[in-house]
Formats: structure tokens, sequence, C-alpha cells
């Protein structure tokens, strides 16, 4: 039997049968109709012991039928592997999730990055599931996700002003919650049930967990300049002795050789009633920021710019050759990350150094098969510079 929060993977059979509502295919419909009417309706409902009325409704207009329902009269008619048969499904109401991806699986970036969203700055509430940010880039990262994992899904997004700030509210189907409540994410608030980060995740290759930890930094995390540290912060009542998310997280990042501590404050009452605690994953080491910063994807433009900041800090200590690659491997992922790719003039401004200088370290990385041009210099009246990005071979560091 499948266990979602070992497997990673939610299949219909998983399900809350009676709360998952199927529209399937004209043709397969279609197909069952036949059958059924062959047979006589009245002795097809006393053969799979359901009510003649589901039934007669369902054949009339073509409607949505229960899943429960639709189990039985597919197993009598011995069917198997019909998921694809499915148009689009949905909870009791709310919107539908078209072509769905069956089974659903979260073993991948945009499953990872979907349930560190849920515990980040997404929750489950016993109506809904909702994601909320400030940030237009994350706003547009969940519902991609979304659709990744699922299919085609529909959603609705409500804004309002808090401050100086646009907050966005997306608010997929609510039924969707029960897929992380398989995944082993509880419904209701964080800070009581301080959820666990689901044990697949720890089977994971590296690109998925650092993707995980990524989305985590995206969401509740600060990259502190002057202090020289990452951190993720998290709440729960004080009732509980630590985080399990920032425990999780910690073992993710041990599980890659990148070693934290995480510092609990002093308990807070909140106005919300009840004292919590806020405690912080810190990672401290330059070797490992560094190491991070090369393979975290962080989406955040001002979480990036300062990331590239804290790490050039550390670099502009110390110039020497031995470190020269470095300097010049990150300022022209900065610059990429920022504009698409790099050129002679936005990478001498941002080691500042001489276009000639930086003009035979581009030729030498080139040579070295580190970066690659994809536009070459082009002569006449309105000249261009010659564009390059990175080759993300994991050579290159």
């Amino acid at each position: 039997m499948n266990n979602p929060e070992i497997s990673g993977i939610v299949s219909l059979e998983d399900l809350p049968k009676e709360e998952i509502f199927i529209g399937l295919k004209t043709e397969f419909f279609s197909e069952l109709k036949t059958k059924i009417r062959e047979l006589g309706i009245y002795t097809f409902v006393r053969e799979i012991n359901v009510n003649e009325g589901h039934i007669r409704h369902w054949l009339s207009d073509g409607s949505l039928i229960r899943l429960d329902i639709l189990f039985k009269i597919l197993n009598y008619f011995n069917y198997n592997n019909w998921e694809d048969k499915i148009d689009f499904f949905r909870g009791k109401k709310g919107n539908v999730i078209k072509n769905p991806k069956l089974p659903f699986s979260f073993r991948n970036k945009s499953g990872v990055r979907l349930i560190a969203s849920i515990l980040g700055d997404g929750g489950l509430s016993n109506k809904d599931i909702i994601y909320s940010n400030t940030n237009e880039v994350l706003i547009k990262d969940f519902i991609s996700d979304l659709d990744n994992v699922f299919g085609r899904v529909g959603f609705y997004v409500c804004k309002y002003k808090r401050k100086n700030k646009v907050i966005q509210v997306v608010y997929p189907p609510a039924f969707l919650r029960y897929m992380f409540d398989l995944l082993g994410i509880k419904i209701g608030e964080k800070v009581v049930n301080n959820p666990k980060i689901p044990a697949f995740i720890y089977q994971l290759p590296s690109e998925c967990i650092y993707e995980f930890v990524s989305k985590m930094v995206d969401d509740e995390g600060s990259i502190n300049v002057k202090g020289r540290h990452i951190g993720i912060v998290s709440v729960t009542e004080d009732n509980h002795h630590n985080s399990n998310i920032l425990s999780g997280i910690k073992d993710l990042l041990l599980k890659e050789g990148i070693h934290s501590e995480i510092y609990a404050e002093k308990p807070y009452t909140s106005i919300r009633g009840g004292n919590r605690i806020k405690r912080k994953l810190q990672i401290n080491n330059y070797e490992q920021l560094e190491k991070l910063y090369y393979t975290l994807n962080i989406r955040s433009e001002n979480k990036l710019k300062n990331f590239n900041t804290l790490v050039n800090s550390y670099l502009q200590i110390q110039y020497s050759k031995k470190r020269c690659k470095y300097i010049y491997l990150s300022k022209m992922k900065f610059l990429e990350n920022l504009y698409g790719s790099f050129n002679v003039n936005r990478l001498s401004l941002e080691v500042n150094r001489n276009i000639g200088h930086v003009r035979n370290m581009i030729h030498k990385y080139h040579s070295l098969n580190l970066i690659k041009c994809i536009k070459p210099y082009k002569a006449g009246k309105s000249p261009t510079v010659a564009e390059y990005i990175l080759i993300k071979n994991g050579n290159n560091i």
C-alpha cells in the first residue's frame, strides 16, 4: 500500500474518495454510458450497490461523478489504467484541475518547492490552501509549480495593501490540502502543528534538496551581509522543544556537507494568544556559504543581490590568484542572474578592473570551457559586445 509521506507520490486511490468529483472525457463517458444502459440502470445499481439517483443524474447530463462511485463502476467493468480518461476533477466546490498529471509526483524540483511553499509563506486551513507573498516572481513560481505537479490548476488571487506593500494571496482548489495532509503536513496552524519535512525528501538527489532549501530561504530566510550569515526562521508555540522544519533543514544541509546551528529567542506572548518561540537556523562558515551561493536557486532578486555582496565581501579581502577564479565566476553568475548573460563591459565594472584585463580573463575561461559565447561581437556602425553565459556542467567551480 502506498504511503505518500514515504514515496512522495499521491494517487487517486490515496485521496478521500467521497470528497473528490471527476469529469470524464467525452468518448470514455459515452462508452460507459452505453455499457450501463445495455445492462439496465436498475440492474446495474443493484450490482454495484450505489444510489440509483446518482447514476441517473450522471448519465442524463454528463455531470461530475463522485470518485468512490466511479471506482465501483470501473471495477465492475474491469477497467485498468484509466487515469488518462479524466478530463478534470475537483472537490465538492471550487476550481478544477484540467488534464491531471496522475499519479501526482512530488519527487522533483516543482514538487519540493510546493512543499516548501506550504511550510513557508503558505498554509493549510480547514477550508482553504493558500500561498501569500509580496514578491511577484515567487507568486508566479508557485502557480507554475502547481501546474507542473498537478496539471492545469484553476486558482484565484486576492490582493491587499499592508503599509507600502501589496500582498498577493493565491487560492488553489481547496481539496489540494488533502494532498499535503497525505504527505505529512497536517491541516491547521503551523505554529501549533509544528509540521515535519516529508520523509521522502531526505532520499532525493542533491538538486532537489538544494531547491527545497532555496525556496525556504526565499520565503522564510534572510541574507545578513553585516553579520555574514544566512538565516531561516520558524515560529512555534513554546510547548514545542524544537522546530521540526528547522531541524529537518539542518539534517538536509548536513547530508550535503553544510553545517548549521539553530538558535532560540526568548518566548513571547502572541496577540493571537499563547506563548511562542522564534528560532533561527544560521550558516556562518564562508566556504559553505560560497558552496551554497553556487548551488542554491534563490529567486528573490534582493536576497540574491545580498548573497552576492555577502560572498564577495570575503573575496575582496584577499584578491589572490588562488581566489581569482572564484571571484570572476561569482561575478559572472551574478550578472547572468540579473541580465541573462554577461559581457566585458558589465564584468569590468563588477570586478573593478580595466576592460583589457577582463577581456583576457574572459578568453581564458572560454578556452577552459567554463563559459560559452551566446552572441558574438558585431562590428559596424552600431557595434555590440559579445555576450556570455556560464557552462553549468558542475566542473566550473
